[in-house]
């Protein structure tokens, strides 16, 4: 069949009535007043077959010259070459609407009458008309303690290509001009997983560490101190490893992982929570210091963390300790644990040894200054690389040794507020008597009983757990923040 031209070809869509909007016209359309003069919209309804117009006239502009029972007259300008006709045709109302096209500038006249007359009560001046919108205000970046980002282009920059991009970034290396968006939620994810998988690797490093805490720094049966330079280097590994197989043949391989509940319930949004609050109080730190990062900002950030860490977990760690301390020969269970402290010490026997834990708050703070440190001078040195140089699979580890190097630092520094912490939560003994009562008191008995060397009760143990701990769980947060951030061509604003 050949193509038509006739007088409503081609129009099946034009004249069609929006999604469930047939059937019969509303009544208010015949209840409609048009006057002469009025402005209206001329538009085709394929419902009324009468006084429909010419489809060039659909969609025009006009103005109500004549107006009749049931239609009304309209001017309508027609371009033909170039000039302009006048033409006048006759639509019933079916087809019309009224045009809106002067409402903005109606309202914009009752604005600036209001204003102005507003204005001259007030004896002020003011500007009416509208003004283009204005430059930005000038901003002033600075260079100090923020490295510029060199950002290259991607060849072939496509859908696919892009895709393509994002999937060799995460087999091999990270492009130029390919960076990774990372979410809070991810920051609160990646770190309870480190923690997670840390203490499970090292739960009997740390049974291990808080006996020894309590007891003093001797471990029952042990060998004597040797002699031999060589001997006495590897004497702390010898000794650590016979007392795990002595617990491992007295309680079986669960007295390893006794109190391992309660901790993995402390850890996981403790680590969440210290990272997530890390994160976001260094980014708003930075953001009143001018946007600069320093090393006191760093600082400050990880204090608070690990003060709302301490505060929201106080009660967990309370319950791991007492479950390490005695076992299963007291406690059935955590939960029994917990009902326990409850009952015979009340809510402030779950905060006992918070004032020594708020001490780890430097220990943290000092960790993660260093790291940050050392991650900052990794990254310069990865600068001065050549352009073309692949990252490595055991590039990796440098946040590993990072973390390694961080822990041991602030371990070592801040490792007796471990002992008073530990001595505070110590339950109360047969009689109800409590030996220690505060952290001074228990500084002072600890000094006098076993000399500098009880603040350091446990050392190695704590070494050979907080060291690959914080290794561990540092290499998963960074390894799940690559894995699951959303890679995206640098420069790239979130939409």
């Amino acid at each position: 069949m050949p193509h038509s031209f006739g007088y409503r070809a081609r129009t099946r869509y034009m004249f069609a009535r929006n999604f469930r909007e047939h059937g019969p016209l509303h009544l208010s359309t015949y209840l409609k007043t048009y006057k002469v003069g009025d402005i209206v919209d001329i538009k085709g309804n394929g419902a009324v077959q009468k006084g429909l117009p010419h489809k060039f006239y659909h969609g025009k502009t006009g103005i109500v010259y004549n107006v009749t029972k049931s239609a009304v007259g309209v001017i309508v300008h027609k371009r033909v070459g170039n000039r302009y006709m006048e033409k006048r045709v006759n639509v019933r109302i079916e087809h019309v609407n009224h045009s809106k096209c002067r409402d903005d500038f109606l309202r914009r006249v009752k604005e600036n009458a209001a204003a102005a007359k507003a204005a001259r009560a007030k004896g002020e001046s003011i500007q009416l008309k509208r003004q283009p919108a204005q430059p930005r205000d000038a901003r002033l970046v600075s260079t100090s303690d923020n490295i510029p980002t060199t950002i290259t282009a991607i060849p072939y920059d496509s859908k696919y290509q892009h895709a393509k991009a994002c999937r060799h970034t995460r087999s091999t290396r990270m492009p130029a001009a390919v960076s990774y968006h990372v979410s809070p939620w991810l920051h609160f994810v990646a770190g309870g997983m480190g923690g997670m998988v840390g203490a499970i690797a090292t739960s009997p490093l740390d049974v291990l560490r808080t006996r020894q805490q309590l007891t003093g720094t001797a471990i029952p049966g042990a060998a004597r101190t040797p002699q031999n330079l060589a001997l006495r280097a590897i004497h702390p590994l010898y000794t650590t490893a016979r007392y795990l197989r002595d617990l491992c043949v007295k309680e079986g391989v669960r007295g390893w992982f006794a109190g391992l509940g309660p901790a993995l319930v402390g850890i996981v949004p403790a680590r969440a929570i210290q990272f997530f609050a890390y994160g976001n109080g260094k980014q708003q730190l930075a953001r009143w210091n001018g946007g600069r990062e320093t090393p006191a900002i760093q600082l400050t950030a990880a204090a608070l963390a690990s003060m709302v860490t301490t505060t929201a977990t106080s009660p967990i760690w309370m319950v791991k300790t007492r479950m390490q301390l005695r076992g299963r020969e007291q406690y059935a269970s955590s939960l029994a644990c917990f009902r326990a402290i409850l009952h015979k010490e009340g809510l402030r026997g779950l905060y006992k040894g918070t004032s020594a834990a708020y001490l780890g708050a430097s220990e943290s703070a000092i960790q993660w200054v260093i790291y940050e440190q050392l991650k900052r001078a990794l990254r310069q040195a990865k600068e001065g690389r050549a352009a073309g140089a692949q990252r490595g699979f055991f590039d990796w580890f440098e946040y590993f040794g990072a973390a390694a190097l961080a822990k041991l630092m602030a371990s070592v520094v801040s490792y007796p507020h471990e002992v008073l912490r530990t001595r505070l939560r110590q339950p109360p003994d047969e009689l109800g008597r409590v030996k220690y009562h505060g952290l001074v008191n228990s500084a002072k008995i600890i000094l006098r009983e076993e000399g500098m060397r009880g603040f350091y009760g446990g050392l190695t143990p704590h070494l050979l757990r907080t060291v690959p701990n914080a290794s561990i769980m540092f290499l998963s947060y960074e390894l799940v923040l690559h894995y699951f951030g959303t890679p995206r061509p640098a420069g790239q604003k979130r939409q």
